[in-house]
């Protein structure tokens, strides 16, 4: 399979960075917050974050995940992250219709969009519900033609016309680390979710 030519520096980008992270932690150790369990868990949400989104991490996935985000937006939100988690939201958006990308599992180093593995049956339902809880009405209409165009690939790649569930006859990337897998109850939720979703 070829690969395209921004994976490379990409790739090499990454491992470098995670060969930094293990050197670091072996001499330091993981980072330590001082304080009570608030004080701890408001620094570690602080780490992630990189002055433009919400990372998967400080370390290792220190990029952004859209299964990750997505999910943590209600709690973000609540615990009074919201112009951090709508920067965030705006700012994948910028990215995929600036690379002229489908929505896609991650954004890498170099602001470039890329699945790991395959096609994410979750990315695009997850990511709708995240701009609904963050109440960011002002980004979908900015990006309504994109959004709309998105959700016509998604039926068109990931559901099958007959049963109205995920095709069997495809691999799709899926929670749990990116497991890949085919039609399971898992993606059949995400067609389910994205459906109440955009009604």
């Amino acid at each position: 399979m070829a690969l395209a030519p921004w994976i490379a520096p990409a790739v090499i980008a990454t491992y470098v960075h995670h060969l930094g992270v293990r050197i670091r932690r072996q001499f330091r150790g993981h980072t330590r917050h001082r304080g009570d369990a608030a004080a701890i868990v408001g620094a570690c949400i602080d780490a992630c974050w990189n002055g433009r989104t919400f990372t998967a991490s400080p370390g290792h996935f220190d990029m952004f995940w859209t299964r990750d985000l997505s999910f943590s937006v209600p709690a973000l939100i609540r615990l009074g992250r919201g112009p951090r988690v709508y920067q965030s939201l705006g700012y994948a958006l910028d990215v995929w219709t600036k690379r002229r990308s489908h929505i896609t599992t991650t954004i890498h180093y170099f602001d470039r969009p890329g699945d790991v593995f395959e096609y994410g049956v979750d990315s695009l339902p997850l990511f709708v519900a995240a701009l609904r809880a963050a109440d960011a009405t002002d980004l979908v209409e900015r990006h309504r033609a994109w959004l709309e165009a998105e959700i016509a690939h998604y039926y068109a790649t990931v559901v099958d016309p007959t049963s109205g569930l995920v095709r069997s006859d495809r691999k799709f990337s899926a929670h749990r680390d990116t497991v890949v897998n085919r039609s399971n109850a898992f993606g059949n939720t995400m067609v389910a979710l994205l459906a109440k979703t955009i009604e």
